[in-house]
């Protein structure tokens, strides 16, 4: 019984902070959402941990570790707008399964974005409101 209410309250925390998070996103205001990124474009395309920071005119994916250089996301003017889809299951040893793709476009390339699906509408916005590179 004791079990069963300690994860029904962190159940409620949880989902009060992914609403707080997502009700919080606003133009101007800066938030952060974790994410893998993979670049298709280059030599060796894998998926990289990371952040995007969703908060200023440009939307950009921060990496966890220091090797890896930053990126600037964009929505491609001349080209379809971001999709999303599921994670497919090759991409399940590198990304979690719940996990939604957005295709978008970058400096690099064409970029996917693997976010959890309560975070994409924002992702969404953000690249929108990001427009061209």
């Amino acid at each position: 019984m004791g079990y069963a209410i300690v994860a029904a309250g962190a159940g409620w925390v949880i989902q009060g902070r992914r609403r707080v998070k997502s009700f919080a996103f606003t133009p101007g205001s800066a938030i952060s959402v974790r994410c893998t990124l993979k670049l298709p474009s280059q030599q060796r395309p894998r998926w990289r941990r990371g952040r995007l920071a969703l908060g200023g005119p440009t939307v950009v994916w921060e990496p966890a570790s220091r090797r890896h250089a930053a990126v600037v996301l964009y929505t491609d003017p001349g080209g379809p707008e971001p999709t999303v889809r599921t994670a497919s299951p090759r991409d399940w040893w590198r990304v979690n399964p719940g996990a939604k793709v957005v295709e978008c476009a970058s400096a690099e390339g064409p970029a996917l974005v693997a976010v959890m699906p309560h975070e994409v509408p924002a992702v969404l916005r953000a690249l929108g409101r990001a427009g061209g590179g």
